[in-house]
């Protein structure tokens, strides 16, 4: 029965290119092809099957259906003596050059190795997860915020996610957002706005992406990126991961296309090499660690919830640090008495008090947009000679810093005033200046409690700062100090 099958292969192949002209002396490539079957199937010379399929794909470009049949089982003898990655490249290969041989390419598409499988989303609308960062010698330096919530798109359900980075200070701050479709996981539209690096909108479907990106100077330049298979987004991996089937052993690969360096591909390689136990403030961990290809490793908790529990990659570590439901939550530091609530979907983290246990604060951080706010109490003995003589004081201390580290920054006119701060009299003051190409705007209110300096500092695009003045009057009417 073998043997009927070889041969009736072979009178199929011939018939093919009973038309076809070669040389007297070369074999055609029915006949490479022929022997290379042999050789594969019946002798098992590897080498010397492997040998003619390769003759067979540089003599049959005008005989696509043997060219394609000739590499998938190219991809076969090279997966039989091991050698995976050459496997994988040539399966990929006959993927990419001839997608019409659609049996061939679905029968490629089964030998690549761990094809990919997501599982059910694991999170609920509303669910924010914060990972605050720190550097080795344990300084915290900012956040990476995930968000997600259940949305619509063209009348079908998606997923609305945004991944939120920020560090210390706001100058290096950026918003990924995503949108899904939450049956195929394939993303509809993505934005990814940076503070240094600007701001690019895409637009996806099933074989490309168009990319617009905003320079600093207001111009857009837009470019179409073609794929011959479905691509993720990169920031939609910060949830994708916890969609995984994962287990110890488990490997695959994940096609991402990066939008804002112009939609070059990547193949980040998953390998779940084995479990730790991690400690986080929310909770202890038995995790999945997962290690990639690109210098960054994930621990996902083996629980329904698949939790993001800590984050290794550039010198950082973030690890979970809060979970919620995207409601205002009140923060407190009952060491210096400080409580303070947060606008709904903000993410937050303690402030980094150094070796000082008398001082301390929050950092509140705008999900969608570069709006934070600082809060900071700390003994008004730190405070210079100068400062603690009054708030006033404090407050031209602050301006003229602001003056020294941004040439140009202004007191907009009549913003310096009194103010209420942790039940004290206080001073506020708005200052507006440029920062990497944007116009900034910030405004702290200081006050004197008892023996404690405290300062409530907003800081934002200009734009979203006029937008959201209701908000920052809202965090600083929330602050108390006892």
């Amino acid at each position: 029965m073998k043997t009927f099958v070889k041969l009736a292969a072979s009178a199929v192949v011939t018939t093919m290119l009973m038309f076809a002209s070669f040389p007297a002396n070369a074999a055609s490539p029915a006949e490479s092809l022929e022997k290379g079957i042999y050789n594969e199937e019946t002798t098992g010379n590897l080498d010397e099957a492997i040998k003619h399929y390769r003759q067979v794909l540089s003599d049959a470009q005008k005989t696509e259906g043997l060219a394609a049949q000739a590499q998938y089982r190219l991809g076969r003898c090279l997966n039989k003596q091991g050698k995976k990655q050459a496997a994988v490249a040539a399966f990929k290969t006959l993927i990419r050059k001839y997608p019409d041989q659609k049996e061939l390419v679905a029968k490629a598409q089964k030998m690549l190795p761990g094809q990919l499988e997501l599982l059910p989303a694991p999170w609920k609308s509303g669910e924010r997860l914060t990972l605050t960062m720190t550097l080795e010698g344990g300084q915290t330096i900012g956040i990476i915020g995930c968000a997600v919530t259940a949305s619509e798109s063209d009348g079908k359900a998606a997923w609305d996610m945004v991944v939120r980075r920020y560090i210390t200070g706001g100058l290096n701050s950026g918003v990924g957002r995503v949108v899904i479709h939450q049956k195929t996981n394939r993303p509809i539209t993505t934005v990814w706005d940076h503070t240094l690096l600007g701001r690019t909108t895409a637009k996806w479907s099933a074989d490309k992406v168009v990319i617009t990106e905003t320079k600093k100077d207001g111009k857009k330049e837009t470019q179409t990126v073609d794929f011959d298979t479905p691509h993720y987004s990169n920031d939609q991996w910060m949830f994708g991961f916890r969609q995984l089937p994962l287990k110890i052993g488990y490997k695959t690969e994940v096609p991402i296309r990066v939008t804002f360096t112009g939609g070059n591909a990547i193949g980040i390689e998953v390998d779940v090499t084995k479990k730790e136990q991690i400690e986080t403030p929310v909770g202890e961990f038995d995790c999945f660690k997962v290690e990639t290809n690109i210098g960054q490793t994930f621990w996902i908790s083996d629980t329904k919830e698949r939790y993001l529990a800590k984050f290794e990659g550039g010198g950082v570590e973030a690890l979970l640090t809060s979970v919620d439901d995207g409601k205002a939550v009140k923060l407190k530091n009952d060491k210096i008495k400080l409580a303070v609530t947060t606008p709904a979907g903000w993410f937050h983290y303690a402030s980094d008090p150094g070796n000082d246990e008398t001082s301390g604060g929050f950092r509140l951080v705008a999900s969608n947009s570069f709006a934070s706010a600082s809060v900071n109490v700390r003994p008004k003995s730190l405070l210079s000679s100068e400062e603690r003589a009054s708030v006033g004081d404090w407050v031209d201390s602050i301006v003229q810093t602001a003056k020294d580290a941004h040439k140009g920054a202004s007191v907009r006119v009549g913003s310096r005033k009194a103010a209420q701060l942790a039940g004290s009299e206080g001073v506020t003051v708005v200052l507006d200046y440029k920062a990497s190409g944007r116009s900034r705007t910030t405004s702290p209110t200081v006050a004197f409690k008892g023996g404690l300096a405290v300062e409530v500092a907003m800081h934002a695009d200009t734009g979203v700062f006029d937008e959201n003045q209701a908000t920052f009057e809202a965090i600083r009417n929330s602050i108390t100090v006892e």
